[in-house]
């Protein structure tokens, strides 16, 4: 499972970008896609708002890139980077040969970027501060090669101005410290808010996070990680962007299952809910212990013989949200492939005064928020993109 992050740049976004495989020819090929999701969300001074739960049709738009690598790779790893100096969007595809490809989205071009300096075979990533950071979360991974960061380097001669591959410390649950691996290190979820990122992984093996006291990471200054099964012990490690450097925060587990976005209106994390298993949205307010969920809701129900094959949670900004979920269709399909479609739900989060009576969310600070379901729309997708997708 690749899990995706990205770092808002200031500005509200009106667009998500679908990186499908395309399996027409056998070959590695990928495209992108850039869907306009800002007619997905309903004014309320529009006099013909078309009813929210209604389920409409949509057409997948034609790719805006086409991407492919070498066929002794494993395929590509896409990773998104939104530059807050001057907004600027970048697709950064890497394959575990440590390969790099650069998409600027604005200017429609590819070009290759430097290589990795050591290959990544399970990445996860995040953006921070203009920095793209790739973490392998693979059993093969070793402290002292998993964890780099992409940087723009512009030195003395501009010439040379690139972006650059820089290595950083690994996490202390990647081996034993003298390149022996531990079992189970794969982070499960990660999450970007500003200049800082959130992560969190499987439940604990009783299926209840644990609550215990433990020290506040500024969101804004680190990134959090949880390994499932750490050598260590199950926990919630951080990295600290400035100092660059890791440490155990507890022994609790975040709330979510997949990425989760921070809401500054309300100060509250949305992702996907670990508790049930129902991956329904929920949100928490992660600046507070215990970390624990303060509002479910409901996005899209399937049909019971739809086969879910994946969900992404995407921040638009300005406290819109997009959630992408993936299906097979098709009932008759033993290997629950066939006939995929991308259901794509525009989402909202709206903050009032704490006395408002209002009883439609949970609880931010001294306010209260309330979710509202804008449209869904329903793209139904080639059988020849039926591999592994991303939602950047």
């Amino acid at each position: 499972m690749c899990l995706l992050t990205t770092s808002m740049a200031g500005k509200e976004r009106s667009h998500v970008h679908l990186c499908l495989t395309d399996y027409r020819d056998g070959t590695y090929t990928y495209t992108v896609h850039h869907i306009d999701v800002a007619p997905f969300f309903l004014r309320s001074d529009d006099p013909d708002v078309p009813d929210p739960g209604a389920m409409e049709e949509a057409v997948l738009p034609p790719p805006a890139t086409r991407l492919a690598t070498r066929p002794e790779t494993n395929g590509l790893e896409f990773h998104h980077l939104l530059r807050a100096a001057d907004g600027g969007d970048m697709i950064v595809a890497t394959d575990d040969q440590r390969r790099t490809l650069i998409y600027d989205v604005a200017a429609r071009a590819v070009g290759p970027g430097h290589m990795l300096l050591s290959d990544k075979r399970v990445p996860v990533s995040a953006a921070v501060a203009d920095r793209l950071y790739v973490l392998d979360t693979s059993h093969a991974a070793r402290r002292a090669t998993c964890f780099e960061a992409l940087v723009y380097d512009g030195v003395e001669d501009p010439l040379r101005a690139d972006w650059y591959w820089r290595r950083l410390p690994g996490p202390p649950y990647a081996d034993d410290g003298i390149g022996r691996p531990l079992p189970g290190s794969r982070v499960t979820a990660l999450a970007v808010v500003g200049a800082g990122i959130w992560a969190t992984t499987a439940p604990a093996e009783d299926g209840v996070a644990s609550v215990r006291p433990c020290s506040r990471l500024d969101p804004r200054r680190g990134v959090w990680t949880t390994p499932k099964g750490a050598g260590a012990g199950p926990g919630t490690y951080s990295f600290d962007t400035e100092r660059q450097a890791w440490r155990r925060e507890g022994d609790w587990e975040l709330p979510f299952a997949g990425k989760a976005e921070l809401v500054p209106s309300c100060n509250l994390w949305f992702g996907f809910s670990r508790a049930d298993g129902s991956s329904s949205l929920c949100a928490a307010d992660l600046a507070a212990a215990p970390h624990r969920a303060c509002g479910v809701w409901e996005d899209f129900r399937p049909p019971k013989e739809w086969f879910s094959c994946g969900r992404h949670l995407v921040s638009l900004g300005s406290g819109k949200l997009c959630v992408v979920r993936f299906f097979a269709t098709d009932p008759l399909d033993k290997w629950r492939r066939r006939d995929p479609v991308a259901i794509i739900t525009a989402m909202e989060v709206r903050t009032m005064p704490a006395c408002d009576g209002d009883d439609d969310g949970g609880r931010g600070g001294e306010r209260r928020i309330k979710v509202v379901k804008h449209m869904s729309r329903c793209i139904k997708l080639p059988n020849y993109n039926k591999g592994r997708n991303w939602v950047l």
